[in-house]
């Protein structure tokens, strides 16, 4: 009997080989990590980790209104997508309970899970939950800090 993290992770080497990768995906999670790193080592920000899956129809929608929103945020809020199809995501989904995409998790400036996104039963409920995420937020962590560097 195969062990459960085996389980989880059987379907590795399948379709295009083993070790072999595309270079956009190599690229695009190299690019994600680099994004995760500098945001959890800037503590001047908070942090959205848009947790969604490339083959999710309401992902792929609501991706652009949820880069929009965290666009008009920068001064106190930092977007970072983590494709939950990808391995190397694995342990923050574990972490942070992801279990349906698209998921909304809202890190405050010391890197704590302060809120989550509600079950994405429809695309307005997950612009709901981000509007409360981004209103409570910017309530709470909008304000500049004075000892943070511009």
């Amino acid at each position: 009997m195969r062990g459960a993290w085996e389980a989880l992770t059987s379907w590795r080497g399948r379709g295009r080989g083993r070790g072999r990768e595309n270079k956009a995906t190599s690229s695009g999670r190299l690019a994600s990590a680099r994004a995760l790193a500098k945001s959890l080592n800037d503590t001047s920000r908070c942090t959205l980790l848009s947790f969604y899956s490339p083959t999710c129809r309401l992902c792929h929608g609501l991706g652009p209104k949820v880069a929009s929103a965290c666009a008009s945020e920068a001064n106190w809020l930092r977007l970072v997508k983590m494709n939950v199809d990808d391995e190397a995501w694995v342990p923050e989904v574990s972490y942070y309970g992801i279990s349906y995409v698209p998921c909304l998790v809202l890190l405050d400036r010391r890197n704590r899970a302060r809120y989550k996104s509600a079950e994405p039963k429809t695309g307005q409920v997950v612009m709901e939950s981000l509007g409360d995420m981004l209103r409570d937020g910017r309530r709470k962590f909008g304000g500049r800090r004075k000892d943070a560097v511009a």
